[in-house]
């Protein structure tokens, strides 16, 4: 009896692992749902650094060792 039940213990356990081995390969794709927000920062931080070397360009600058 106490064979019989390891045997099914380790074949539940197998089927178990191959599951969800499989379920991987037949399951949808996830996708980044932050992807749109992570663009907005790098596009904010491109148009800062744009701003700031416009203002440099134009004589303003706060910085003394930068100018």
């Amino acid at each position: 009896m106490l064979d019989r039940s390891t045997k099914l213990l380790l074949a539940v356990i197998a089927l178990g692992l191959w599951a969800n081995v499989i379920s991987v390969w037949i399951g949808p794709v996830t996708v980044d749902a932050q992807t749109d927000f992570y663009l907005r920062q790098i596009n904010n931080g491109i148009q800062s650094i744009e701003r700031d070397v416009s203002d440099i360009s134009d004589g303003f600058c706060l910085n003394s060792e930068i100018c």
